[in-house]
């Protein structure tokens, strides 16, 4: 069943099928298909949808997505993944997806970054990885997104961020790490890192923020509340000449 919701159609319950899903105007830009049974998307499933832009499959019980799934979908710039059972994407599905600026695969069973194949992805904005079960992250698991603006990473088991781990995001703005397991972050964790104007670390175990190496942030906030640190004496570390704000309570 099928129902134009303003500016976008919304589909309950539809099983995809090659060439085309049922019941579905092939002239519709946004489209939403949610609750369906398809563990797999098959090859070409869209291919007579060239004019989508936004796509979202969520909640549709995904767990694997063929090769050659979103041929022709060449003017996508949204798609939607959320609440899934995805664990992997081995091959690179997403190389015909080159307008692609928004990537959301919250809420699926993730638990190795680097076993999502982002191949493809040189133009990608966001990436939402909220709600998996990823505990650690990597320098690698972003070699294939140089325009990433948007990072969030936050409702996983993250423990902790090693030397480097951001530095093919130069252009990075903001990075969400909220509600993690991180007790540690090493020295020049945020090395590469250029235009970072918001780090969200709320909820997390550490006891010491890298406050010298964030003073270099000019206008960064950084929020550190509901951590074990002690808020003054991350204030008093930080470079106040560099106008960086710190969002921090003490319990």
């Amino acid at each position: 069943m099928c129902l134009d919701v303003r500016d976008i159609t919304v589909c309950v319950g539809n099983k995809f099928i090659q060439g085309i899903p049922e019941k579905v105007d092939t002239n519709n830009t946004k489209i939403c298909f949610m609750h369906g049974e398809n563990s797999n998307i098959p090859k070409n499933a869209f291919i007579l949808l060239t004019k989508i832009q936004n796509l979202y499959l969520n909640l549709t019980n995904i767990i694997s997505i063929s090769e050659g799934a979103f041929n022709r979908l060449g003017n996508l710039t949204v798609l939607g993944l959320h609440g899934n059972r995805i664990t992997k994407i081995d091959q690179p599905i997403f190389l015909p997806l080159r307008r692609l600026a928004t990537l959301d695969l919250s809420g699926n069973d993730i638990s190795i970054i680097h076993n999502i194949n982002f191949r493809g992805l040189r133009n990608l904005q966001t990436l939402i990885l909220v709600h998996n079960y990823i505990r650690t992250i990597t320098k690698n698991d972003f070699q294939s997104l140089p325009k990433l603006r948007y990072l969030d990473l936050s409702l996983n088991y993250i423990e902790s961020i090693d030397t480097s781990t951001f530095s093919p995001l130069q252009f990075l703005e903001t990075l969400n790490l909220n509600h993690n397991k991180i007790s540690n972050i090493e020295d020049g964790a945020f090395n590469g890192l250029r235009r970072l104007k918001s780090l969200k670390l709320r909820g997390n175990l550490l006891q010491c923020v890298p406050t010298q190496e964030l003073s270099r942030f000019p206008g960064l906030v950084i929020d550190v509340r509901d951590n074990r640190a002690s808020c003054d004496e991350i204030r008093s570390e930080i470079n106040v000449e560099k106008n960086v704000t710190i969002l921090c309570e003490d319990k």
